[in-house]
């Protein structure tokens, strides 16, 4: 199971170890008896499409701020072009960008959409498309 939750900053809560409000990302591989954080400043996620080629149980796909740029409030409710479009295929052993500035995603069918910003010109939009599960 895969879920999200709001950083005790966005609470206003103090943390010296929050640098920030933002989303942070748990998994859970019992069912929801424990769970882990796995990643800090994501915007989405979703299991890989078992209707996709190449589909592997194990693969997770997320957009996240870049590491480099996780730090203070995380943007919300505008497109950031310092967000990416990250995978793993082991439950978050590894991770690995995949797209750069990919602010959204989403399955329909057995095809993966991608809006893209371009870092120039931010109101620019692309659309990138995959029949291969993200591959």
């Amino acid at each position: 199971a895969l879920a999200s939750q709001y950083s005790q900053k966005c609470y206003g809560v103090a943390d010296p170890h929050d640098p920030g409000c933002h989303v942070e990302l748990f998994i859970s591989t019992d069912s929801g008896k424990s769970w882990r954080s796995v990643m800090t400043y994501i915007t989405t996620f979703s299991w890989a499409n078992p209707n996709a080629r190449n589909y592997n149980p194990n693969t997770v796909f997320f957009c996240a701020v870049s590491p480099e740029h996780r730090q203070g409030p995380q943007v919300f409710g505008q497109w950031d072009v310092n967000v990416n479009v990250y995978r793993t295929d082991d439950l978050f052993s590894n991770t690995q960008q995949i797209i750069s500035h990919g602010a959204a995603f989403l399955w329909v069918d057995k095809f993966f959409y991608v809006a893209t910003i371009n870092p120039q010109e931010p109101l620019e939009v692309s659309l990138k498309v995959s029949n291969d599960n993200g591959g």
